[in-house]
C-alpha cells in the first residue's frame, strides 16, 4: 500500500479540484463565446450640419443632436 502524508493528500486533492474547476470552466467558456450578443442600446451617431458626435438611441430613426439642436436621420 502507498502511504500518503495528510499534507500531499491535500493538495493531490485540491490540485484536482481545481484542474476539474477549470476544464468545466473552458468547456463552457469555449461553447458560449460564438453565441450572439444582445445588440447595443446606443450607437454612435454623427451630426449631419455641425458634425458632433454623439451616441444616439438605436431604436429610433431620427435623434436630435446635443450641440446644434438639430434632427438628424440614422443611415
Amino acid at each position: 500500500m502507498i502511504e500518503v502524508d495528510t499534507t500531499t493528500a491535500l493538495l493531490l486533492y485540491m490540485g484536482l479540484f481545481l484542474f476539474l474547476y477549470l476544464g468545466a470552466w473552458a468547456i463552457s467558456h469555449l461553447k458560449n463565446r460564438n453565441k450572439e450578443t444582445l445588440p447595443p442600446l446606443y450607437l454612435l451617431t454623427t451630426c449631419e450640419y455641425c458634425h458632433f458626435q454623439y451616441l444616439g438611441k438605436n431604436g429610433t430613426q431620427i435623434s436630435r443632436c446635443p450641440q446644434c439642436s438639430s434632427l438628424n436621420k440614422k443611415p
